[in-house]
């Protein structure tokens, strides 16, 4: 590693660099997701602008090798981005 704790020596981010960004990004879709959450419910499905945000945030990619543009991320970033995305639920109006 290089004096820059976030980066290797190739100047790649670092594995706790690339979860802190996904997670973050996935606390700043928390409002939207409460935004949005009674009308999937009465919809029963996942709002498209929900998907949409998802898919920009890179959480769909979180798995992916990144030889095929993913984030080839570990279980442990997996579980703070889904924990993430879970608090939204937890916080919204009417939620036990």
């Amino acid at each position: 590693m290089n004096s820059n704790s976030h980066q290797d020596k190739t100047g790649a981010l670092s594995k706790e660099a690339i979860r802190a960004e996904l997670v973050a990004r996935a606390v700043a879709l928390q409002p939207l997701l409460r935004e949005q959450a009674a009308r999937g419910e009465s919809d029963r499905v996942l709002p498209v602008e929900v998907v949409d945000a998802l898919a920009e945030a890179g959480v769909f990619r979180l798995l992916t090798p990144r030889r095929y543009g993913g984030y080839e991320t570990d279980l442990r970033t997996l579980t703070e981005v889904s924990e993430a995305l879970g608090e939204a639920m937890d916080r919204r109006p009417g939620s036990g």
